[in-house]
């Protein structure tokens, strides 16, 4: 009886250590893939990274094109003024 027992515990303790085995295989495997994933995942974000930089220019060259906009407007606004004044002058100077 003692040994049957102490047969069926080395078949116990072999398919143990067996399990034991693919488990770690199974870690390795699962490791790599995860350092695939990784791989991917930093290449993507650098693409990104360098069209947020592109995006960045293309803003900043708005910015300054809004700019000018602006001073544009601003020249129309005052030659609205200088009309409008001459406008006012040439009606006052035809009633005085």
């Amino acid at each position: 009886m003692e040994s049957w027992n102490d047969e069926r515990l080395d078949e116990l303790s072999g398919r143990v250590d067996d399990g034991f085995k693919e488990m770690r295989e199974g870690f390795a495997r699962l490791d790599a893939r995860l350092d695939q994933m990784n791989d991917r995942l930093d290449s993507r974000i650098d693409g990104l990274g360098s069209r947020i930089h592109g995006l960045d220019s293309r803003i900043d060259h708005l910015g300054s094109r809004i700019d000018g906009l602006g001073s544009r407007i601003d020249r129309l606004f005052y030659i609205q003024i200088a009309f409008m004044a001459s406008l006012a002058i040439g009606v006052l100077t035809d009633k005085i």
